[in-house]
């Protein structure tokens, strides 16, 4: 761990009532001490249309289908050693049956053996969920409808076979085939009712073992309708069954997505707590004095470092946000090196996607300042908050603006070393125009050629959105900050962040165990955007994306359906944790 250092205190742009009726909601936790830009200084309504407005625990079908399908082969295989005993039986019983017709009894064995053997097919392949597919499903239903027709004719349409293409329906009507499923239940419907409107018209002859002759003409046509209108019950209610079973997987999960997010929730604000509310609260103590050419306005932000202030630039009028260095860290090198570093490693960067620095320098009372550009808008953090997360869509310009300003960054050889929410910055740029900025390099790193102001092993950074060779103090390179990027995204969609808690415990949990995966935390989550948060946060910065650039890109092409199978293939082989610990 690094030197004893507070937590960061990040803060929006916006007047002291606001930052304290925001308090109630969340934030993320640090580890160490961080500065920077901070968000707007009035309640200004930023224009987020480019943010998908979707519900946030949205819950599509495709993790429902997944249980489901499950389900499904657990049933397929127990009906198909039901069928196959069934069929079997009956075969055995072949012999002592006489029914007169000893061709259409060769015939009905093969079919009854056909159907015999396809059922023990399912019985035994079933058992693995992953073999169970469509393809089975339909060629199981369609040499069942065979087998049963076959059987209504051998044995009679007034037999008991019809209990057994009710078992049938019952479980074919249920699959998650629909199309297969209709066809199968209709077809076996539809020719159950021409056999019996064949034998009562006399266009069929019933030369089954049991015939309808002596029930009467009213009998034949009270089975004839009752027979299919059973039929037909049984396919609905199948039917109505699994849409029941949807719709209550679909609550629960939807519900215990909920219960997640909140819980997220819950922790960040109590962390936004913590972090705004320390024990000398946020009295503005300088508003109104002049800080060199600096004329100050209201408090807009105070953490661990020192305060921020709206202000205004005497000589050319221009609104900036000025941050200034507590006086009681000006005696610390180590902070004072930290601070002014910062300020130099911003001054180099030029990007529109990281916050400008116009000055930096010392008062003759000592006070050291930092003079930053007025920005107007919300942090990702304030974003999340009332989001709880995000669609795909949403984070489309986020990744692009954000590769871009971390690009420019790593071109001057810089690591940014401590990307999360609180430091991506939706700036109102026009009316109709957000532009994402990089904020606060106050625990950036040069790669290569530089002193360090972190000694060795030691970690800074926000453990919720550490690389793991971050958390185990080891050299870090650009990919840190990538894997940080991809962490950000994977709170944004799935609404939790890869890991919970804080201090020690979580800056062990980053170096030593696994997020848990994606789509089990967000089950609607693309398959596609899954595979690229695998690759963005590999655990071994060999197996991530090589530059910003190419991360960006490979989030367009997943955002597209596009990922390159280069990228899905590698992806497969990255491990996540299989459930919370």
């Amino acid at each position: 761990m690094s030197e004893p250092r507070k937590p960061d205190a990040r803060f929006p742009i916006e007047s002291i009532q606001n930052i304290t009726d925001r308090a109630v909601r969340h934030t993320e936790q640090d580890v160490t001490i961080q500065t920077g830009q901070r968000t707007p200084s009035n309640p200004i309504s930023v224009d987020h249309s480019n943010l998908d407005r979707r519900p946030e625990s949205a819950v599509t079908v495709s993790h429902i289908r997944l249980s489901l399908h499950e389900a499904e082969a657990i049933r397929a295989s127990n009906i198909g050693l039901i069928f196959s005993v069934i069929c079997l039986v009956t075969l055995a019983w072949l012999p002592f049956l006489d029914a007169g017709h000893s061709g259409h009894s060769l015939i009905f064995a093969s079919t009854l053996f056909a159907f015999a053997l396809t059922s023990l097919v399912v019985w035994r392949v079933a058992k693995n969920p992953i073999k169970y597919d469509r393809t089975l499903f339909r060629i199981f239903g369609i040499v069942g409808v065979v087998a049963c027709v076959n059987a209504l004719i051998y044995l009679g349409p007034y037999s008991p076979t019809a209990l057994a293409i009710t078992l049938g329906i019952s479980f074919f009507g249920q699959g998650a085939d629909r199309r297969g499923a209709i066809l199968i239940c209709t077809a076996a419907i539809g020719l159950t009712l021409l056999l019996f409107l064949g034998v009562l018209t006399g266009r069929i002859q019933d030369i089954g073992v049991f015939t309808g002759d002596n029930a009467g003409v009213s009998a034949m046509l009270f089975m004839t309708l009752m027979v299919p209108m059973v039929l037909l019950v049984t396919f609905a209610q199948a039917t109505w069954s699994r849409q029941a079973i949807e719709s209550a997987m679909g609550s629960v999960v939807s519900a215990v997505m909920d219960i997640n997010l909140k819980k997220v929730q819950l922790e960040e604000a109590q962390a936004e707590l913590d972090r705004i509310f320390g024990d000398e609260g946020l009295p503005g103590r300088l508003t109104g004095q002049s800080v060199s050419e600096y004329h100050l306005g209201p408090l807009l932000g105070r953490g661990a470092s020192g305060e921020v202030y709206d202000a205004v630039e005497q000589s050319s009028g221009r609104r900036s946000a000025l941050k200034i260095l507590n006086t009681s860290d000006i005696q610390n090198d180590a902070i004072v090196a930290r601070f002014k570093r910062e300020a130099q490693i911003a001054r180099q960067i030029r990007s529109p996607h990281v916050t400008q620095v116009f000055g930096f320098g010392q008062d003759t009372d000592g006070t050291l300042y930092i003079a930053m550009e007025r920005l107007d808008g919300h942090d990702l953090a304030a974003i999340l908050r009332r989001r709880g997360r995000l669609s795909v869509r949403a984070c489309h310009r986020l990744v692009h603006h954000v590769c871009r300003g971390l690009a420019a960054a790593h071109e001057q050889g810089v690591i940014h070393r401590d990307i999360k929410p609180h430091n991506l910055f939706a700036h109102r740029e026009t009316s109709t125009r957000n532009v994402w900025k990089v904020l606060d390099f106050g625990v950036s790193k040069w790669a290569t050629g530089a002193e360090t102001l972190t000694h060795a092993g030691c970690v800074v950074g926000t453990p919720r959105y550490m690389a793991p060779e971050q958390a185990r103090g080891q050299d870090l390179d650009h990919r840190t900050d990538l894997y940080a990027l991809g962490a950000v995204l994977y709170r944004c969609l799935t609404g939790a962040p890869p890991f919970q808690g804080s201090g020690f415990n979580a800056v062990a949990a980053a170096a030593y165990q696994r997020p848990i995966r994606p789509q089990t935390v967000a089950p609607d989550l693309d398959e596609q955007i899954a595979d690229f948060l695998s690759i963005a946060m590999a655990p071994d910065p060999v197996d991530r994306f090589s530059t910003a650039v190419q991360l960006a890109d490979a989030f367009d092409q997943a955002y597209r359906s596009a990922l390159p199978a280069a990228f899905r293939v590698a992806a497969r082989r990255v491990q996540w944790a299989d459930s919370k610990s």
